[in-house]
């Protein structure tokens, strides 16, 4: 399995900012929402053999 920097960043960048109040951390966790679930979405299409 590739190793996928960009959940690990968004990750980290939501951990970081936890300390922060109000709409910072709240941006981030929607960010890492976001790429969560774009992530996901690619490696289950990825995932599904390809259309015959």
């Amino acid at each position: 399995m590739r190793r996928r920097p960009g959940i690990v960043v968004a990750f980290l960048v939501a951990f970081l900012a936890e300390p922060f109040p109000g709409y910072l951390a709240g941006f981030a966790l929607d960010a890492v929402t976001v790429v969560a679930t774009v992530y996901f979405a690619v490696a289950a299409r990825h995932a599904l053999p390809a259309p015959s």
